[in-house]
């Protein structure tokens, strides 16, 4: 007995080891060509490119600005603090800052396939479901885009928790619960979207846990249903943590102008939407085509894509709730992935995207369970069976890691990535305008202004599409025409805070200093924090005569950023020339 137990062990490790260095290489291999990739100019300049808050300044001040900011809509401190660690390191080099992500997913598939083992005892299963997690195409976006640090690391910490539950349910106490509760804490410190995290580990609790029964032979049991109700009770503490991330996140999502209103899509059009989405998802896992970084708001779906989709979930539903005996795997899974996804499915418009990749990376490990578990028990009185199963783990693996690789490849740059956008959806004004600013950037202004064109035609009311045409309409000297653009932004938000920064930068070109003081005034009510807004108010103030008024603003664009060349160049200029006057 003791050397069949001893075999057992031996052969668990050493598969586990093998299984692991596969996830290791595989998933590495595909990801490696980020490591020469530039940032995209959705998100990465707020998130590093251009976040003065991470980049300048003392470090205990940008620690301190990471737990108290709810900047870019969202309070994430534990992502900051990771951007800020990268900057440290790094700088601004972007392919090492795509690389810890990489370093994260990769971490993240060891810590599902060690969880699933520990709880399932299945070393096989457990390991394809890493694979499906390291290597499916819809992961792409939460990987390779800097911007999602958020992603990969809240569920570093997911993952930690899960292991921190398994290890509380087999040695329950005080100790191990308070560390489930500062893992849980420590992932909604870096995307609010594990809120649905107790009810992960209820599923769990009834597989592979089995700590309850959902038996109808069980629920007349006084110890089992007092059990049931200890365990449930158990997971009051952890909504401590999510009542106040639910909080937090919609305050600042809300100020922020990132949660749509009720005028622009209603609640019907919301779950409407919503129910659709779920199926658009599964449809994505199985046929990973036509993957976007924006997929616009189709506003209302057509009535039978929502009666289809919506009777569509109740009857899988239904069916996994029937088979719960047999199948208690597929529970788990279906109602993991319908639950995970609940906080971004848009029931609460966040953005103007219909769906997005990035929402599925925890959401499908619940189909990824079902289908690991599943199959073999289909096949499980077929002739060969093994055969089969090797066959198709390795079919399947082999087309994913072909599909990711390619997947991958369009997050080269904002150009390749907004030009596969536009190829793979229709009418996406967010792709045509973000691949008219990266080809703005690279000087190619007529055809910039193209995609500026369609996008306001897109989207008549999307300001920073006006915005960024007045911009390059300036560059090619067509001044007139860019305030025309600027006071079209204005006709649409009076209170935009960057377009008198671009008003006053116009006036100057035009000589009318006067002018470009007022707007530059105003940039600065509404947006104080803008050291090029002050930088330029000091070249004009100069221009006026007002040298100490410019020395101000100079040494004010300097004390927000240490780092401005132009400021400090301006600023020395301005001393030296009142010295040479003073020594006449």
């Amino acid at each position: 007995m003791t050397v069949e137990i001893s075999t057992n062990f031996f052969y668990g490790v050493r598969y586990g080891v093998l299984i692991s260095l596969f996830l290791i290489i595989t998933t590495l291999g595909t990801y490696y060509q980020v490591r020469n990739y530039a940032y995209v100019n959705f998100d990465d300049d707020d998130y590093v490119l251009n976040n003065i808050h991470i980049k300048n300044g003392p470090i205990y001040e940008r620690i301190v600005w990471c737990f108290t900011a709810a900047y870019a809509t969202n309070w994430h401190p534990l992502t900051w603090l990771s951007h800020l660690c990268d900057i440290e390191l790094y700088g601004l080099n972007s392919g090492r800052h795509h690389l810890t992500n990489v370093l994260f997913h990769v971490i993240n598939t060891l810590l599902l396939f060690v969880f699933l083992h520990k709880t399932t005892g299945t070393l096989w299963r457990s390991g394809f479901v890493a694979a499906l997690f390291a290597l499916h195409p819809l992961h792409v976006e939460s990987v390779a885009w800097v911007s999602e640090r958020k992603d990969v690391l809240s569920a570093f910490f997911f993952f930690l928790t899960l292991i921190g539950y398994q290890r509380y349910s087999r040695f329950p106490g005080i100790g191990t619960y308070l560390l489930v509760l500062l893992l849980l804490m420590l992932g909604l410190m870096s995307k609010p979207m594990l809120v649905t995290t107790p009810f992960v580990l209820l599923l769990l609790d009834y597989w592979p846990l089995r700590r309850i029964s959902l038996s109808m032979a069980t629920i007349y049991d006084t110890r089992v249903r007092y059990k049931a109700i200890r365990i449930v009770v158990e997971k009051l503490p952890l909504f401590i943590p999510v009542t106040a991330s639910i909080v937090i996140t919609y305050l600042a999502q809300k100020s922020g102008g990132a949660v749509a209103s009720d005028e622009i899509y209603s609640l019907t059009v919301r779950i409407a939407n919503g129910l659709v989405s779920y199926i658009n998802y599964i449809q994505k896992m199985f046929w990973p085509a036509k993957l976007a970084i924006f997929y616009p708001h189709p506003g209302m779906p057509p009535w039978w894509q929502i009666l289809g989709c919506g009777t569509l979930l109740v009857v899988i539903s239904f069916l996994t709730i029937i088979c719960r005996k047999c199948y208690p795997f597929i529970v788990v899974g279906w109602f993991w992935y319908l639950g995970m996804l609940v906080p971004v499915i848009g029931f609460i418009q966040v953005g103007s995207q219909a769906m997005a990749d990035r929402y599925t990376y925890l959401p499908l490990i619940g189909l990824f369970i079902s289908i690991a578990w599943g199959v073999p028990e289909l096949l499980k009185n077929w002739r060969h069976k093994q055969k089969w199963l090797l066959a198709l783990t390795i079919t399947c693996l082999s087309v994913l890691v072909f599909i990711t690789f390619n997947q991958i490849r369009y997050w080269k740059n904002s150009v390749s990535l907004f030009q596969h956008a536009l190829e793979v959806t229709d009418n996406n004004f967010l792709a045509h305008h973000n691949l008219g600013v990266a080809l703005a950037e690279r000087g190619y202004y007529t055809e910039a202004l193209k995609h500026y064109g369609e996008t306001i035609r897109l989207s008549p009311s999307y300001v920073t599409a006006h915005h960024n045409m007045g911009i390059v309409l300036a560059k090619q000297g067509r001044t007139d025409e860019a305030i025309r653009k600027y006071f079209d932004v204005l006709d649409f938000e009076p209170n935009h805070k960057e377009v008198y920064f671009s008003l006053g930068n116009v006036m100057i070109a035009k000589g009318k200093f006067d002018m470009a003081e007022t707007y530059f005034n105003k940039a600065i009510q509404l947006n104080p924090d803008n050291a090029e807004t002050y930088n330029n108010l000091g070249v004009v103030l100069f221009r006026l005569g007002k040298t100490q008024e410019a020395i101000a603003a100079f040494q004010k664009t300097i004390n927000i950023n240490h780092e401005h060349v132009g400021a400090r160049d301006n600023l020395t200029k301005i001393i030296n020339s009142l010295n040479s006057k003073k020594s006449e």
